[in-house]
Formats: structure tokens, C-alpha cells, sequence
């Protein structure tokens, strides 16, 4: 159990910030799609993504929830599916935390209780409520699908200028994905569990081109794990792409570890 309300703020925070396809033929509003349709979609949808080295900007993150009402600037670097770097001040001057992620290990150290994590990705699961790894976390920041789509466990819709699509695992866990018919972007998805009173839902209210590529501007995150709710809303205020960027983490000798 962590010690304080604004630990788990700034862990899960940091934790989750660790960012122009071609048009089709589109079905009648209502109508099923067909499985060759629904992969069709997908193929359209990952192809969009955006291609690149490395990424960095700022960001400006507010949250409410755990009787907490906060807002920070978060500095972020990323080198794609290597390493994730966060730096997190309060009133834009104030450093109150770093978290650094590889896809192996969480790294983390806050500076109001003088705590650190280094550790797997068991500490952002437990915060969530939603076992996650390194290629998840990345795929928050970039728009893309929590969980591996598969079109033969999947059924979608087209409805009012979007695809949506809905796929439920062995594990009770429900997946609902909303896809912008125009773009092929992902808008909305949301993680639901049968069994447990766990939900997350994550957003893209808006996105930036960059070299005709489209990257998240703004996002709203919405969790809830076993009656406390946190909900985080995202503006990205700049991001530069393929930049040699540098990666300084380093935990201070004298904080105390966090146990879980």
C-alpha cells in the first residue's frame, strides 16, 4: 500500500502518459460488419500510425480523483519501443518527480515523500487495475489498441461516422474501440471487467499533423478500481520528432523504497 494520495497521483500519471489514412466505402449506419470488412478496417487503422525514432515535447496533465485536484507539466521523451523518460513540476518549476521505463523495468522516484520504485510493471497493473507492459503504456501515448486485435474474436458496426468495434477474451475482459471512419483514428476505447468493478477508458478528444501524420493533442483517461475513480485529462502543448535526445535517470541515494 502506498503512503499517500498524491504518490499514487504521480505514479499513475506518469505511468500513463508514458502519445492520414485512406478512405473506404462506407457500410450503412447499423449494419454489421463483415469479418473480411472488420480486418480491412484494422489494416487501414495500424497503417495510420505514425512512423518515427524518437519523440519528445511537453505536456500539461490535470487530474481529480483520490481526494486530489492537481495539475502538472510533464516534460516527455520517448525512443520507440526502447525507453520511456517523464519529468513531472508543479506551478512549471518545481520538479516533483521522474519516471523512467523500459520493457523490462519501472523506475520511479518522487520528491514530496523522498520514495523510489525500480521494478517490473507490477506497481502501474496495481494502479490501474489492468495488467499492463511496455508496448501498452507506449500505446496510450500513440493511439493505439490496449489490447491485440484480432478480427476473428471481434464483431463491428459502422455508427454515425465511426467503426465500432467490441471484443471480449477468455480473461472477462471487454474491450469497446471507436474508429473515426475519416481518418481511421482511434477516438475512444475502454477496457472493462465482468467480474470485477475495474474500468478504463482513454479518449483522443483531438490530434496534431505532424509530417501527415496524426499524434494525440488531447486526451481524457477515466479509471476505476474497486470504488476509487481518477479522471485525467491531457494537453499536449509540443512534440518534436526524430531529435537526438538523451535519457538522465538516476535515483537519489537517500530516498526509501516503496514496497507493494
Amino acid at each position: 500500500m502506498l503512503k499517500s494520495n498524491y504518490v499514487k497521483f504521480i505514479l499513475l500519471l506518469l505511468a500513463i502518459l508514458s502519445l492520414e489514412a485512406c478512405k473506404s466505402k462506407k457500410p450503412v449506419v447499423g449494419e454489421d460488419l463483415r469479418p473480411r470488412a472488420i480486418k480491412n478496417v484494422i489494416n487501414i487503422h495500424e497503417k495510420s500510425f505514425p512512423e518515427f525514432e524518437t519523440l519528445s515535447g511537453k505536456m500539461r496533465a490535470s487530474v481529480d480523483g483520490l481526494r486530489l485536484s492537481e495539475t502538472l507539466s510533464i516534460t516527455y521523451r520517448v525512443e520507440k519501443d526502447k525507453q520511456i523518460w517523464m519529468s513531472a513540476k508543479a506551478f512549471g518549476l518545481i520538479t516533483v518527480g521522474k519516471l523512467y521505463i523500459t520493457p523490462n523495468r519501472v523506475q520511479f522516484y518522487e520528491k514530496m515523500n523522498n520514495q523510489y520504485f525500480d521494478g517490473d510493471f507490477s506497481l502501474i497493473s496495481n494502479l490501474l487495475g489492468v495488467e499492463v507492459d511496455f508496448q501498452q503504456v507506449q500505446s496510450i501515448i500513440f493511439a493505439q489498441s490496449l489490447v491485440a486485435l484480432n478480427s476473428s474474436n471481434l464483431r463491428g458496426e459502422f455508427d454515425a461516422d465511426k467503426y465500432v468495434f467490441k471484443n471480449t477474451n477468455p480473461r472477462a475482459q471487454e474491450l469497446s474501440m471507436d474508429i473515426d471512419a475519416q481518418h481511421f483514428r482511434l477516438i475512444n476505447q475502454e477496457l472493462n471487467f465482468a467480474n470485477r468493478d475495474r474500468n478504463l477508458r482513454i479518449s483522443y478528444m483531438d490530434f496534431k499533423n505532424i509530417n501527415e501524420s496524426f499524434y494525440p493533442g488531447a486526451i481524457e483517461i477515466f479509471g476505476k478500481n474497486e470504488g476509487d475513480e481518477m479522471k485525467i485529462n491531457i494537453d499536449v502543448r509540443s512534440i518534436n520528432i526524430d531529435e537526438s535526445l538523451s535519457f538522465p535517470f538516476e535515483i537519489p541515494s537517500n530516498y526509501s523504497e516503496i514496497k507493494l
